[in-house]
């Protein structure tokens, strides 16, 4: 999880050490905060321990809904809680008085530093993410099994993949990969031609921040995208020129792909220390961390 690693490396940055655990080893732990990634939570508060609520999504298909309105009922009240942006809080809705902050996704600063020559391309396309029917997966994988996209490989990196691999075993052109480190996802970046984010324009994937395609772009790889709101949203606010492809991928063709004029826009903007200083939350830590300077950010650095 991109979070656990920004997160946790940032606060280490600055003397707050931190620490992944399960719910089951909380106990075990002498701690000021308890921060969930959300999930359910329905243990008991615990005097002296400030509680954050961190939702990362709303809930998918099937019933999310009803997923998100039975998390609202049953979870615990924490101190704080965090929304990965406004669409994420108003999918829950909750209408007590506990504070909210917005904790956009961010990237690591690594994925900013280039060192030495780039390695040789060894694909023509990558994809990485999730390998589901919800996420319309065939789609994506069918347009490489014709017309002059047989010819063209395509790298798939992701997890449980095995059912799609069998699937597509008659195309040697279409690779499965994974899971690999930081490391190794921006070396197989570096090594594509093209970056692909496929997602499906409906809700919720259509809404939240695409943490692949933020990462395509901070390794200046062209992007080819399916057209959805956030993705337009963020071109119209930090530029960029993407190819942008229709929900069936009828126009995904290679002469296509090689004329089009791609640019990808300046991402220092988006690494989690930028994200995590424009929240606010380092405000809210304050007090339970006071042999640490502060202020030592505000949100406009």
């Amino acid at each position: 999880m991109s979070e656990l690693h920004g997160y946790s490396h940032f606060f280490a940055g600055i003397g707050i050490p931190c620490e992944v655990v399960t719910p089951k080893e909380l106990p075990l732990l002498k701690r000021k905060i308890d921060w969930y990634f959300m999930g359910v939570d329905r243990s008991h508060p615990i005097p002296g321990i400030f509680r954050i609520h961190d939702y990362l999504s709303p809930s998918t298909p099937p019933a999310r809904r009803l997923k998100d309105w039975g998390k609202r009922w049953i979870n615990a009240r924490p101190d704080l809680r965090i929304f990965k942006n406004h669409y994420t809080r108003q999918c829950f809705g909750f209408s007590d008085a506990i504070p909210e902050l917005l904790m956009n996704m961010g990237i690591a600063d690594e994925w900013l530093q280039t060192t030495g020559q780039r390695p040789e391309k060894s694909f023509d396309f990558i994809y990485i993410g999730e390998l589901s029917a919800a996420r319309q997966t065939n789609i994506l994988l069918d347009r490489f099994t014709q017309g002059d996209l047989r010819e063209r490989t395509l790298l798939l990196l992701s997890r449980n993949y095995e059912q799609w691999q069998r699937q597509y075993a008659s195309h040697p052109n279409i690779l499965f990969k994974g899971p690999v480190d930081k490391a190794g996802v921006k070396d197989h970046i570096l090594r594509s031609r093209f970056a692909i984010n496929y997602i499906p324009d409906r809700e919720p994937f259509n809404q939240l921040p695409a943490t692949k395609m933020l990462e395509y772009a901070a390794c200046g790889v062209p992007i080819l995208s399916t057209s959805y709101p956030w993705v337009r949203q963020f071109q119209q606010q930090y530029g960029g020129n993407y190819l942008y492809l229709s929900p069936d991928l009828h126009d995904l063709t290679w002469q296509r792909v090689t004329d089009f004029n791609y640019h990808t826009p300046a991402m220092s903007d988006w690494t989690w220390g930028h994200q995590i200083k424009r929240s606010g939350i380092l405000e809210y830590l304050r007090p339970l961390y006071t042999n640490i300077r502060w202020p030592i950010y505000t949100k406009e650095d």
